[in-house]
């Protein structure tokens, strides 16, 4: 039973084909596996910084009053200053 070699060379060409399918199959795989851990990260970076986004912006009318504070004084300061 002899094959003919365009046989041979077909059923070689699709063999190696479908091979080369199913290792691009497992990098696309992994490359999606990848993108789903960085996704992941981000999300969780997302959520760090809205928690410090809330934390500073309870402070902010703290601050405010703070630098408020800070300006008066230096402005007391000054004028005694002046009177000396």
């Amino acid at each position: 039973m002899a094959m003919n070699m365009d046989a041979a060379l077909t059923i070689r060409t699709k063999v190696e084909g479908a091979n080369s399918i199913v290792d691009f199959n497992r990098s696309l795989t992994g490359l999606e596996n990848s993108a789903k851990n960085v996704t992941g990260a981000l999300r969780t970076m997302t959520g760090a910084a809205g928690g410090l986004s809330g934390a500073l912006s309870t402070l902010t009318p703290f601050l405010s009053v703070v630098g408020l504070v800070g300006l008066a004084k230096g402005a007391l300061d000054a004028g005694q200053e002046m009177l000396h």
